[in-house]
């Protein structure tokens, strides 16, 4: 008996990019789209360089797939077109975080009902485990705060923090707590313009709120200060192109632009060289 089940989830596959060192992950992900672009990953080579580097990534693409044989053979082909477990840099370093070829089915997906026996496994083994010593908890916080990704008191923390307890019900000391909390000077505080770490906290805690027909008709007109650019004649299209000609990628976009045109370049070859095969097929009596 299989511990999860076999029915498939719409799969989206991506890649990802470390923003400051450049490293490549392509995975996939049964997580809705918004949250999908979120999602950090999950390879343990990915997981460890994250850990060292910062957590700041980038989704640079992704699709999603409703088939399973076409999310798998999609997959298995960009696996090897880009040959992401071995290919490496001048520098001898891995251009991709994979250390095994993506086949968009492996992993557990997201919503998962694990069998009764396999859960009393899982929780026998975390309840086996020793806690982390004082010397691991410092190091691992040390770590943290020179990489820049501690988020000991800043606005996600106690966003996250708030979040967790919405619909909590306070004690009457916890009340009463916040009654004396709130004085006049805190009152005069609050009346003063909001910081932009306030702001953006503000903003956060909006976010998948419902506008009215009247909000959104407001947004879509565009702003008084926006002025819209002209089309561009040909003589200036022609001159872009002799511009542009005799220069490569890497000359007109930099490196990670250069990058990311070539991978987007492959993925709609193999885009097209499915469609072909499917239409081929389609056309076979």
């Amino acid at each position: 008996m299989s511990i999860y089940q076999q029915e498939f989830i719409p799969t989206y596959l991506c890649i990802k990019r470390h923003t400051v060192t450049g490293l490549l992950y392509f995975c996939k992900s049964t997580l809705p789209e918004k949250e999908m672009i979120k999602y950090k990953g999950s390879g343990k080579y990915w997981k460890k360089h994250l850990n060292k580097h910062g957590r700041n990534i980038e989704t640079i693409w992704y699709c999603l797939f409703e088939n399973k044989e076409e999310l798998s053979k999609f997959a298995v082909m960009c696996s090897e077109q880009w040959d992401v477990v071995k290919i490496k840099d001048i520098n001898g370093q891995k251009i991709w975080a994979n250390l095994r070829p993506e086949n968009g089915i492996d992993g557990t997906p997201s919503g998962t009902v694990f069998a009764e026996d396999h859960k009393k496994n899982m929780r026998n083994s975390a309840l086996s485990r020793k806690p982390p010593t004082q010397v691991t908890i410092d190091k691992i916080k040390a770590t943290k705060i020179a990489n820049g990704t501690s988020n000991t008191n800043t606005i996600e923390s106690i966003t996250n923090g708030a979040i967790k307890r919405k619909g909590q019900k306070r004690t009457d000391k916890q009340k009463q707590n916040m009654k004396d909390a709130f004085t006049e000077e805190v009152k005069l505080k609050l009346r003063k313009p909001k910081s932009k770490a306030s702001a953006t906290a503000s903003a956060k805690s909006r976010t998948g709120l419902k506008r009215s027909e009247e909000t959104k008709q407001k947004m879509r007109k565009p702003h008084k200060s926006y002025k819209k650019k002209p089309p561009m004649t040909d003589s200036h299209k022609r001159n872009l192109s002799i511009a542009k000609k005799g220069k490569t990628w890497e000359e007109l976009y930099g490196i990670e632009g250069a990058q990311n045109r070539r991978i987007a370049a492959s993925i709609k070859k193999q885009q097209r060289k499915l469609e072909k095969e499917a239409n081929a097929a389609s056309q076979t009596p």
